[in-house]
């Protein structure tokens, strides 16, 4: 079931990327309109942004070279399924398009709600580390797994 906020527009990908806190790589907020061909446009602009940086920790390869799924809601959209139906479209768009390749999670341990969306999602934790003063868990899928994953 996929949910429709607004009518979007062309520009929908552009206007709605945002720097995050480090400044670093830009957000992209994906708007699924008109099937496939407009979810394709965003996910190929996201992928080439969200690698995760071989300074941080959490790796599953020795290159760093992971796509990395990233989510932030506002605590008024917390339970209502969007995180889950948004990271399952875009999952399943990126696994359509690009090769088979590592996809890493990065939460707080203590995000017990992010760390479930990742198990639903199909993440399997493979490490836990200190990060930001705090205990991060590490989880990961590979991208092929979500080509034929259902809604």
């Amino acid at each position: 079931m996929t949910r429709q906020i607004r009518n979007s527009g062309a520009s929908d990908a552009e206007r709605c990327q945002r720097p995050n806190l480090y400044g670093r790589l830009r957000r992209i907020f994906v708007v699924v309109r008109d099937g496939q061909r407009r979810c394709l446009e965003v996910v190929e602009k996201l992928l080439q942004k969200c690698r995760r940086s071989l300074e941080l920790p959490g790796h599953v390869r020795a290159d760093g070279d992971e796509l990395e799924l990233s989510y932030v809601f506002r605590a008024r959209a917390w339970g209502r399924g969007y995180a889950s139906e948004a990271a399952r479209l875009l999952l399943r768009c990126a696994a359509g398009e690009w090769e088979d390749q590592p996809v890493v999670v990065v939460t707080q341990t203590a995000n017990r709600a992010s760390l479930r969306l990742a198990e639903r999602l199909g993440f399997r934790v493979v490490e836990t580390f200190e990060q930001y003063n705090a205990e991060q868990t590490l989880a990961t899928a590979q991208l092929a797994t979500f080509r034929h994953a259902g809604p």
